[in-house]
C-alpha cells in the first residue's frame, strides 16, 4: 500500500506541473493581476472626472474675467477711474495661469500614480496636489472678486429727509 501511494505521489510531481489548467479558469496570480487592472481603471475614470471638473471651474473662471474686462472697458470708456480694477483683473488673469499650471502638474502626477504598480503608496501625494489645486482655483476666484468689487460705483451717501415722517 505504501509502494501504490508514493507512486501516485511520485507521478503527480512529475506530471502535476506539465497539467493545463482548463478554458476559463484563472490562477491566483491572475485574479490578483485583473484585480489590480480593475483598480487603475477605475482610478483613471474617477481622475477624468476630477479633471474635468477642474478644468470647466477654470473655464468659468476665465468666462467671468472676460465679462469683468469688457465692464472695465465700458467704465473707461465712460471716463471713469478703474486703474484698480485692471490691477485687480491682473491679478486674477496670474492667479487663473498659476490655476492651470498647478492642473497640470497635478495631471501627470495622477497619471504617474495611476500606472505604478503600489497604489497606496503612489496617491499619498495626490491627496495634497488636489488640496494645493482648489486652493489656487479659490484663490484666482477671490482675486477675480477683488476686481468686481474694485469696479461698483460707491453708492452716493443716503440723506435723511427732515420733515418727521419717521416719527
Amino acid at each position: 500500500m505504501f509502494k501504490i501511494i508514493s507512486l501516485f505521489i511520485a507521478l503527480a510531481l512529475v506530471v502535476g506541473p506539465t497539467i493545463t489548467l482548463a478554458e476559463g479558469t484563472s490562477t491566483p496570480g491572475q485574479k490578483l493581476e485583473q484585480k489590480l487592472l480593475d483598480r487603475q481603471e477605475r482610478a483613471r475614470s474617477h481622475a477624468d472626472e476630477v479633471f474635468s471638473r477642474l478644468d470647466n471651474a477654470i473655464e468659468r473662471l476665465n468666462k467671468l474675467l472676460v465679462r469683468v474686462n469688457t465692464r472695465i472697458a465700458k467704465e473707461e470708456a465712460l471716463a471713469t477711474n478703474v486703474v484698480a480694477a485692471k490691477v485687480a483683473a491682473a491679478d486674477a488673469q496670474k492667479a487663473i495661469d498659476n490655476a492651470k499650471s498647478s492642473i497640470e502638474k497635478f495631471r501627470t502626477q495622477v497619471v504617474a500614480a495611476a500606472t505604478s504598480t503600489k497604489p497606496i503608496q503612489a496617491f499619498q501625494p495626490i491627496k495634497t496636489g488636489l488640496k494645493v489645486v482648489i486652493a489656487d482655483i479659490k484663490l484666482a476666484q477671490k482675486k477675480i472678486v477683488e476686481a468686481i468689487k474694485s469696479l461698483r460705483h460707491k453708492p452716493a451717501t443716503a440723506t435723511s429727509t427732515e420733515d418727521g415722517a419717521d416719527e
